[in-house]
């Protein structure tokens, strides 16, 4: 596993960073919604993403290092109607590291032939369930373990094994 560094001190590299002071200074309603990490054997992604409700738009930010550069302004991948939650940080007691070791753990002991060759990991709000880290293993078997990963305390809210190939059935003509 890659070294992680935590959600608030990438959301403060962010933070201090000059694309999100000046992006900031004309834009200060929106809210935090997700930060999104991608991570691979050789190299990891971190996306961080602000919700403007007035406008029902997602900036992101991509922070890579000790750098951040704005990504896109975009609107949200959701059915219509579904709310954009903010996600608060002062709420978060576990981060992606200890998040991601729970689902290893989880993948290795209910799991064990399901190995990850890539891992998603989204902190975000989402109705229902509360702030979580939602951590997806796409794995060696074309299947994708999916994990909600509460982020105050660490306990396990969801868990999803599917099929990403999902073959017709064939007709017995029954």
């Amino acid at each position: 596993m890659p070294d992680i560094i935590s959600a608030k001190k990438v959301l403060g590299l962010l933070e201090a960073s000059s694309a999100f002071s000046e992006w900031r200074k004309d834009n200060p309603e929106p809210y935090l919604c997700h930060i999104f990490f991608i991570l691979k054997k050789d190299s990891d992604q971190c996306q961080i993403g602000y919700y403007d409700k007035e406008k029902d738009l997602i900036t992101s930010f991509d922070v890579e290092g000790e750098d951040a550069s704005l990504h896109s302004t975009e609107k949200p991948f959701k059915p219509e109607g579904m709310k954009v939650n903010k996600t608060d940080i002062s709420k978060v007691n576990i981060d992606f590291k200890e998040a991601i070791a729970i689902v290893e753990d989880l993948q290795k002991t209910k799991y064990p032939a399901e190995m990850p060759v890539e891992i998603i990991a989204i902190l975000q709000n989402i109705d229902g369930i509360g702030i979580v880290y939602n951590i997806t293993h796409v794995t060696k078997s074309f299947k994708t373990l999916n994990v909600k990963v509460s982020a105050d305390n660490g306990d396990i809210m969801d868990e999803q094994l599917v099929s990403i190939v999902q073959f017709p059935q064939k007709d017995t003509g029954q």
